[in-house]
């Protein structure tokens, strides 16, 4: 087995550690938040170095997923603090946030960037934010916050799948399986921004509109 798996189970059963301590901590009393924090981020890091071992899809794969994951825990934090101790959820927030940005700059940046890659990617992304906003826990400031969010990724990925297409140097006839997503992507995003403009959408849907 290659180093950098052995020591990604390592970070991994560090991270893991650090969360049933922060558990303890909090209820014995404590303010577990700061370890909780520091745990989740070493679980990220842990999954990107695993990742790693495997290439660059599976590198890519594991930043989108850390991506959605760290929005959808970030936008509804209200909803899902049930089963975490309340004092975490400052410092597990701002995690969050880091994790996302770390995945979204892994997912676009790893192994270079291409204008047909980056219009596939976002386009899975913005297809994501919008699908999470189908769960049924979500309330409507949540669904707006992740509208905006997949309108903003489609739209970037139908300017980057048209960039690509028009410049055959760039993308030429590799480039229609991912421009196709992004494409799509644009059209779904469209359709939730005109969708969430409409006078009888749930009040929090129109910060959506961009």
């Amino acid at each position: 087995m290659p180093r950098r798996i052995w020591t990604a189970l390592v970070v991994a059963a560090l991270g893991a550690t650090g969360l049933v301590l922060g558990w303890e901590l909090d209820e014995n009393g404590a303010d577990g938040g700061v370890l909780a924090s520091l745990s989740v981020l070493a679980l990220a890091a842990a999954a990107l170095l695993a990742a790693s071992a495997a290439g660059e899809v599976p590198v890519r794969a594991t930043g989108g997923l850390l991506f959605v994951a760290g929005v959808a825990v970030f936008v509804t934090h209200h909803h899902v603090w049930w089963w975490l101790p309340p004092s975490w959820e400052t410092e597990v927030s701002v995690a969050a946030v880091a994790v996302a940005l770390a995945g979204l700059g892994v997912l676009l940046l790893a192994y270079g960037v291409s204008l047909a890659g980056l219009s596939g990617a976002l386009g899975v992304l913005a297809l994501t934010c919008l699908a999470l906003t189908l769960l049924p826990y979500l309330g409507s400031p949540d669904e707006a916050v992740l509208r905006t969010v997949g309108t903003a990724l489609g739209a970037v990925a139908c300017t980057a799948g048209v960039v690509a297409t028009a410049d055959p140097g760039r993308g030429g006839r590799r480039a229609a399986a991912p421009v196709a997503v992004g494409v799509l992507a644009a059209a779904a995003a469209g359709y939730a921004g005109y969708d969430s403009s409409s006078p009888y959408a749930p009040p929090g849907y129109q910060p959506a509109v961009i």
